[in-house]
């Protein structure tokens, strides 16, 4: 009896191929199927970043800011308050309280306006010569020569000698709480033949100094410890070609950061938003008056009776307020560069009667923009006479101000159904891919989202409550040059700020279980706890997912990029759609690429019809790069129809 078909006495299998993955740029998907995904996007991922070919790097940790929590309840707010006289002070909130961080002082001369400013003394010292440096005055042979003669007949100095002296001008350092913690950076440039001798000396009324002394082990300034600083560079030369130089000076202070209480009895719930105008920082929650602080003394009411206010801005030298618990869509503004004055009429309706309530206040290319829940509205002019308020886009808006960035004359910000960029003139939602992710968070709570675009690493962070949470425990990681997302888990940021410190910034945030802030981007670690990174990829079909195929190999390429040892590489796979297997760990040594086999069929993943793999790395103080996965295979031919 026929049956139609015969049955091989082996099966037989078509030849040995390879499916290879080496770009995960356009980054994670879980909108749709993992079958129908591209090659270089992902159906999971957790802490590992995207870098060069779109490779796979484990994202870096954090260090806790203070030796001890300074609030026992999480924190709430912070805002980097940056003043005229190079200190950088850090607001806080707790609890209900408001905390200051101890100033960090810094001076830095870098420019050629820096080495020229008033008070500045120089001698046979050249700021134009290498503009942004000093160096010692160039003298061509002849007037080395002259110099050399004319020296030695005059019996002065060595006649191949020459000397040069840059003075600074005065530097106050009043302002700074422990005057012995000064240290000083130095960029400098010393051929042979020539030396540069760095000095300060101090003085208590800036009149009367004290003597020139040179810096101390580990560049520590040790001149008395008194009000006023200045600083001398002598620069030498035995030959009349070579000239040494100084590129930059930095001068710090207070560089161990504490904190300290600076009000209390304030509202436990409400978030902060504050503004810096005329040096001084101005603190508003919608429920507290608005209050303000100089860097010395706070004043628990702002003069000129301003209106209770959720989101303040200065725009145009103008203060703005709005979200007012009684006129939920009025934008309140101040007199022209007086934010202590609030004339009884200097106000404008936003949409008003719609529904809706103003939830931020953000700056875009020279125009206010409001926000609300459902739209975007922006505010153009410098005064009441020119004042034109115009509503933008309708399709969608903002939670809350605390999670608007700016990114290259974009706005990015949360809605209800997503995060958006704003470029002036229409929404465009951003996380269509991340849907998968959106629908798991608890949107009842977004108002307790925070934001922040950390431009150096080209990165915009968005903190968000997971399910059934009051609390942020998922951090969206929007890439913003490959416009491809990623998440962090064991990053609880309740705010965000980028911290100016010593001219350099500095990535921190508030901890939203406790009263903490650390700083990002630091080390292998979260706080010396090991950081847990793992990628899936697409479900690979080889071809058709109708066809059954053995799956030989699967390989893995990766390098140890810590330096810190051996990195293990946890690799597992999701058969059919399945569940995950069992793991299979491939160790990776460095400082070279490592490629390592695993067998599918040793966690029961050979016979297959899909499959994705999942690479895991979970070592504590340890990074690793992933640059490419490979699957070897064999489409199996199966039953084979006959006539």
């Amino acid at each position: 009896m026929s049956l139609g078909f015969q049955i091989p006495t082996k099966v037989p299998f078509a030849k040995k191929q390879v499916v290879g993955l080496r770009d995960f740029s356009l980054g994670l998907n879980n909108k749709i199927s993992p079958l129908l995904l591209d090659a270089k996007e992902l159906q999971d991922i957790q802490n590992f970043n995207y870098d060069e070919k779109g490779s796979l790097k484990k994202r870096k940790g954090y260090v806790h800011r203070y030796a001890a929590i300074f609030d026992t309840s999480p924190a709430r707010d912070m805002y980097n308050y940056r003043r005229q006289d190079g200190t950088s002070r850090m607001v806080l909130a707790a609890s209900t309280k408001l905390y200051n961080d101890k100033p960090q002082f810094t001076k830095e001369y870098t420019t050629q306006a820096d080495w020229e400013e008033t008070g500045v003394q120089t001698s046979e010292v050249s700021t134009v010569y290498t503009v942004g440096d000093i160096t010692l005055q160039p003298k061509g042979m002849l007037g080395w020569l002259l110099l050399g003669t004319f020296g030695a007949l005059l019996g002065g100095d060595s006649a191949v000698t020459r000397t040069g002296t840059w003075i600074g001008g005065t530097i106050d350092i009043s302002a700074v709480t422990d005057q012995t913690t000064g240290t000083m950076t130095v960029t400098q440039t010393v051929p042979a033949s020539t030396t540069i001798v760095v000095e300060t000396r101090a003085s208590t009324d800036g009149s009367s100094w004290g003597a020139w002394t040179a810096l101390g082990a580990g560049s520590t300034i040790v001149s008395a410890a008194q009000d006023y600083l200045q600083v001398r560079v002598t620069m030498t030369s035995t030959s009349y070609n070579t000239h040494p130089s100084v590129q930059s000076i930095l001068i710090k202070y207070d560089t161990t950061s504490t904190v300290s209480t600076l009000a209390t009895a304030l509202s436990s719930l409400a978030r902060y938003t504050m503004a810096t105008q005329n040096d001084i920082v101005y603190i508003t929650n919608g429920v507290n008056v608005m209050s303000k602080w100089d860097g010395t003394t706070y004043t628990a009411t702002s003069p000129g009776s301003p209106p209770t206010a959720k989101y303040v801005m200065v725009h145009k030298n103008i203060m703005f307020l709005t979200g007012n618990a009684t006129n939920a869509s009025r934008l309140y503004y101040s007199t022209l560069g007086d934010p202590e004055s609030w004339p009884a009429l200097n106000f404008i309706d936003v949409g008003k009667g719609d529904g809706d309530q103003t939830t931020g206040l953000a700056i875009l290319l020279d125009r206010l923009v409001i926000t609300k829940n459902n739209s975007v509205w922006i505010l153009e002019g410098d005064s009441s006479s020119t004042f034109v308020l115009r509503r933008i886009s309708d399709e969608a808006g903002c939670v809350d101000q605390h999670t608007i960035v700016t990114v290259r004359n974009t706005l990015g910000m949360l809605a209800r159904d997503g995060f958006y960029f704003f470029d002036g003139v229409r929404m465009a939602l951003a996380s269509e891919k991340i849907l998968g992710t959106f629908d798991t968070l608890n949107k009842s709570q977004f108002g307790l989202a925070s934001a922040v675009h950390y431009p150096s690493i080209r990165k915009v962070f968005v903190s968000v409550p997971g399910a059934g949470l009051t609390y942020n425990d998922t951090t969206l990681v929007f890439d913003t040059l490959r416009a491809a997302w990623t998440i962090y888990k064991g990053i609880n940021a309740a705010c965000w700020v980028v911290w100016r410190q010593f001219n350099t910034d500095h990535l921190l945030f508030g901890d939203a279980t406790t009263g903490q802030v650390h700083e990002a981007e630091t080390g292998y670690n979260d706080d010396s706890a090991a950081i847990s990174a793992y990628a899936v990829t697409k479900a690979l079909d080889f071809g058709g997912v109708e066809i059954a195929k053995f799956v030989s190999e699967a390989l893995v390429s990766a390098k140890e990029t810590s330096g810190t040892g051996d990195a293990t590489i946890n690799v597992s796979f999701f058969k059919d759609l399945g569940s995950e297997t069992a793991s299979k760990a491939a160790t990776y040594t460095g400082p070279d690429v490592d490629v390592r086999r695993v067998t599918p069929s040793e966690v029961q993943a050979g016979q297959v019809r899909s499959l994705a793999v999942k690479v895991q790395e979970s070592s504590t103080n340890r990074s690793v790069t992933i640059y490419g996965i490979a699957v070897e295979y064999q489409a199996q031919l199966g039953l084979r129809q006959t006539v």
